[in-house]
């Protein structure tokens, strides 16, 4: 099956975390979620120093990776966070 790749990219370190791989957007924002969720998350502390990227995509039947030439922006972590927010209060 063919994942893509994305990585958290921490504006205030300058610094990629370890991907993580997923099925399509939503799916990857969905988990994102997840974690905006835990209030002792250092995600859910400072959303606004994170953004979400699409890194290129990863065959796990043939361990091959496929890069995009540049990081893509997929979504902001203080835009997800809102989004978030916004879900909780209907």
């Amino acid at each position: 099956m063919i994942l893509n790749m994305y990585s958290l990219f921490d504006i205030k370190s300058r610094i990629f975390h370890p991907p993580v791989y997923c099925h399509n957007d939503p799916h990857c924002l969905r988990m994102f979620e997840s974690e905006l969720r835990k209030k002792q998350s250092i995600f859910a502390e400072y959303p606004e120093d994170f953004q979400i990227f699409n890194l290129g995509t990863f065959d796990d039947a043939t361990g091959d990776i496929i890069p995009v030439k540049k990081p893509t922006l997929v979504q902001t972590l203080s835009a997800l966070a809102g989004e978030t927010d916004n879900d909780e209060m209907s």
